[in-house]
């Protein structure tokens, strides 16, 4: 789904060209802001090669023009030429650093690119120039939204919709993330909104029918997928959640179509349509209409252990407003949410656990990881494990995860001791030692840190971690033949990003440079914010002279 539209027919500025004392001047302003109108009316047509011999052509006359770099960059960010169109739009913003338009653009370039740090911080200053924009508020919700910020994001499509409230798009936006994190009737009502403005949205009247099955109401969920497929008779997600629901009232033989028109879209989805009747739909036939909270507690569990996160959080969410000092409920919901990497909304579920319970010390340490694994707060993070111990003294994984916290820091001394603690209360727990190897080998004790972190995975045979952080000291000590074993028998537990540029700098090492570019180009598809740090990290490797030249990109 398009989570912003990029209009370059916007985004022309006005120029005033009176005023000048030279009538030579005047011509040569007025020539150059007539190209410039021609390239945007070019750009809008598609001419981008007609576009970019206009815009060459006033940068030639004016070098200093800040909105024509911006609209050559719009011209290159048509072309899918990212690197050219951030550039552009750096030059615009290098000349005139109030150009709105400018940080927006480069904004949606790097959001395409999703490098979703870089973009906020470009809608960050879109929003100070243009403060009463709606547009430029949603757009920073999208930032958000995909960096997992959820509640952020919340926020900002809600300035939005103060702002302009026919802006269908925003109201969308805030029903997915209101979803995301198990507000059920606060989703609904935003899809209701947005369908007031722009009712013709098949994928949003899927998106309303799918939130109204899991909130239980069956036969308006079946109503608004009727009338998503009647307008778009191939939208496989609502003949997804139609089945799901027919099912759950009984109407085989109408589900049966459903599901048939499913797979004739996606034939190759018969396995996840057979998890779901595996799955899910016998957690709603045992539990088909919760009434009291433990029920939904119970259900939320059952979800949880199946997988299915997003109903789980609205089970466990629907638990707590039924019972405001159900503090397990909320520590389920946080749980969830974290697991969702939505760590703004665990934050905040656990802080409501501690609300109901504030003797409640696991919350303590979930609100402390949500700062440590998710938003690299690590002060904060300690100070929320001291909470946890203050209550519980001999909690052993507070103590490991204020270790890994002071690790991050670079405060080692205080990271052992922490991590000996841990080791020493639960010594059976492979997160410690984990975490004691990757300190030893931070500290440069390469030794100390693989035999930790041999104990670590021979304590738990499927922990990716500690294979990771051993391949990685394994290649200090240039056994690259162990380092990538290492890193392989990681990425068999888990394609982490990180692990697979580790294994191609191991490969670099060793000169395989065909073998490196794979797991570099492979790895920036599953992260492409990573492209700086790779690369960071790929001239490092070749100042060593280890390597003929590799880059993180073709």
């Amino acid at each position: 789904m398009t989570r912003f539209a990029f209009v370059p027919g916007l985004l022309l500025i006005a120029f005033v060209t009176a005023g000048f004392a030279d009538d030579t001047v005047k011509t040569d302003k007025a020539a150059s802001d007539k190209l410039l109108r021609r390239g945007i009316s070019r750009t809008g047509r598609a001419d981008y090669e007609g576009a970019l011999a206009d815009f060459n052509k006033v940068i030639e006359m004016d070098p200093k023009l800040a909105d024509a770099y911006n609209q050559r960059g719009v011209v290159y960010y048509w072309q899918n030429k990212n690197a050219e169109a951030v550039a552009e739009f750096s030059k615009a913003i290098e000349l005139d650093p109030k150009n709105a338009d400018a940080w927006a653009n480069r904004g949606n370039t790097n959001y395409r690119l999703q490098d979703y740090k870089a973009a906020v911080a470009d809608y960050d200053k879109n929003v100070e120039l243009a403060p009463q924009v709606a547009l430029a508020w949603n757009r920073r919700g999208n930032g958000f939204y995909s960096s997992n910020a959820m509640f952020r994001a919340i926020a900002e499509y809600g300035k939005a919709v103060e702002l302009d409230p026919k802006l269908a798009g925003a109201w969308f936006n805030r029903g997915d993330a209101h979803h995301r994190v198990g507000m059920l009737k606060e989703a609904i009502d935003d899809y209701t909104r947005g369908l007031e403005i722009d009712p013709n949205r098949s994928d949003y009247l899927s998106n309303r029918g799918l939130v109204r099955g899991q909130a239980g109401d069956l036969e308006s969920s079946v109503a608004d997928l009727t009338a998503a497929l009647k307008l778009d008779p191939k939208n496989a997600a609502a003949h997804e959640n139609r089945w799901v629901a027919l099912s759950r009232l009984g109407q085989a033989d109408a589900a049966q179509v459903d599901w048939d028109e499913y797979l004739k879209l996606i034939p190759n989805n018969q396995a996840y349509l057979q998890g779901l009747k595996d799955k899910l739909l016998p957690i709603y036939k045992q539990y088909p209409d919760p009434k009291t909270t433990g029920d939904f507690v119970t259900r939320g569990g059952m979800f949880y252990g199946a997988g299915y996160y997003m109903q789980a959080a609205g089970d466990y969410r629907h638990a707590g407003m039924l019972d405001e000092f159900n503090a397990d409920a909320f520590y389920d919901l946080g749980l969830t949410l974290g697991n969702l990497s939505y760590y703004d909304a665990a934050i905040d579920a656990h802080q409501k656990c501690i609300e109901a319970d504030d003797r409640y010390f696991k919350a303590l340490k979930e609100i402390g990881e949500a700062y440590r694994i998710g938003l690299n707060q690590f002060d904060e993070a300690i100070v929320w494990f001291d909470k946890a111990i203050g209550i519980k003294p001999d909690y052993s994984d507070a103590y490991a995860c204020r270790g890994a916290a002071k690790t991050s820091k670079g405060e080692f001394a205080g990271a052992l001791k922490d991590l000996n603690k841990a080791i020493e209360l639960s010594p059976n727990d492979a997160f410690g030692w984990a975490k004691r190897g990757d300190n030893y080998f931070k500290m440069g004790s390469t030794d100390k840190a693989i035999a930790d972190l041999n104990k670590a995975t021979e304590l738990d045979r499927n922990y990716w971690y500690p294979l990771q952080v051993r391949g990685n000291a394994k290649r200090a000590k240039k056994d690259y033949q162990g380092a990538i074993a290492d890193f392989t028998a990681s990425l068999k537990i888990s394609n982490a990003s990180y692990t697979l540029m580790y294994r191609g700098l191991a490969y670099s090492e060793m000169g395989k440079t065909a073998d490196a570019q794979k797991d570099f180009d492979e790895a920036l598809k599953l992260l492409p914010g990573l492209k700086a740090e790779m690369d960071q990290a790929i001239a490092k490797v070749k100042s060593a002279g280890s390597v003929k030249a590799t880059t993180a990109s073709k």
